[in-house]
């Protein structure tokens, strides 16, 4: 609820000229994928730690006890630095609700694991293109930067992307 309240403030600081909007990954999915990875590497630490076998690799790579010790340590803090930084993302969406804003001059993006913000100029903006892949809409952005993307799914609703699209159209200089 302090969220909401915090978004409205901000949009009536700027009546007309700043939109934002709440901008996260789904959250169950997120968590599913840390859990998953976390039980991952729970199985693989006593696997690795009570270890007594060699392994076969892809039918032609054999190695001892020490070499398949080690594959499965590696395995184990890859899984474990998977959900770890996974879980860390998924407490930093909860907490700090990353926001997607735009006022007239100036689209701020939330830039991955950073709480900080993407500012792109929007006169720098070459190009946007809705774009369509495995059932994923997205804002394709091209600008002076490099390319970034708006997820339809991260926004609270289709009706927001296409605000948000409807108003970035308005405000980038004419392509």
């Amino acid at each position: 609820m302090r969220r909401k309240e915090q978004r409205k403030r901000r949009t009536l600081q700027y009546p007309g000229t700043v939109i934002s909007y709440p901008y996260r990954p789904a959250l169950l999915l997120t968590f599913l994928l840390c859990a998953g990875f976390g039980a991952g590497a729970y199985a693989v630490f006593f696997e690795a730690l009570n270890n007594t076998r060699g392994m076969l690799l892809t039918q032609t790579i054999h190695l001892g006890v020490h070499g398949a010790t080690r594959v499965l340590w590696g395995v184990f803090a890859c899984s474990l630095t998977i959900s770890v930084t996974g879980g860390l993302m998924l407490l930093r969406d909860l907490f700090f609700c990353p926001l997607l804003e735009m006022d007239h001059a100036v689209l701020r993006i939330p830039a991955g694991l950073r709480l900080r913000q993407k500012e792109i100029p929007l006169a720098g903006i070459d190009g946007i293109e809705i774009l369509t892949s495995n059932k994923k809409t997205f804002l394709a952005i091209w600008h002076a930067g490099g390319y970034d993307h708006v997820m339809e799914s991260q926004l609270p609703d289709k009706a927001a992307f296409a605000q948000f699209v409807d108003a970035i159209s308005e405000r980038i200089p004419a392509i």
